[in-house]
């Protein structure tokens, strides 16, 4: 039996886009702009920036599947969701493509996308380490801190006990 596609095109994606950030206002950005697009909210002029964690998300599982040549069907459409807690939902209203499991524990593993208890939204890039009980981490809208009201795209490691859902690809 072959790896799944998916996980490891996620982790070379969110890679590619370590560093990039906001500019011209919180949670706003010309380099921001493929994220956004990727997501189904529509801001308004009053509402121009928001956080985009989830869009971030959004835009690597979109390209991973493009890339795999995995389309949208009647069973299994892109997540669009502007929020890290919406994943949840999205993934479990997929076919066999996604599996979805709450309070993960330390079962995270390379590619998983992993909603936080605080409402925000990662890449697994690695497995939890034994010792530390943290795993590596990519996510949009974040600061060397690892907060999720940040500037840009940055690898960090967080503890899995912060792991709300765990969402893993089959394919």
């Amino acid at each position: 039996m072959t790896s799944p596609k998916i996980p490891g095109l996620l982790v070379e994606l969110a890679k590619s886009i370590l560093g990039r950030h906001e500019s011209g206002g919180a949670n706003k950005g010309s380099e921001l702009a493929i994220f956004f697009a990727a997501d189904d909210y529509k801001p308004n002029e009053a509402d121009d920036g928001y956080p985009w964690c989830a869009s971030t998300q959004c835009w690597l599982v979109q390209q991973a599947c493009k890339r795999a040549r995995i389309y949208e069907s009647d069973a299994f459409r892109f997540p669009r969701t502007p929020s890290a807690f919406g994943f949840e939902a999205w993934s479990l209203a997929q076919d066999r493509t996604t599996q979805t499991k709450r309070a993960p524990g330390r079962d995270i593993i390379a590619g998983d996308i992993v909603i936080l208890r605080h409402s925000h939204i990662v890449l697994a890039i690695g497995p939890v380490d034994p010792v530390t009980g943290k795993f590596p981490q990519i996510s949009g809208n974040t600061n060397l801190a690892g907060s999720r009201e940040g500037t840009h795209v940055l690898e960090h490691s967080t503890h899995f006990t912060e792991a709300k859902t765990r969402i893993r690809f089959t394919v």
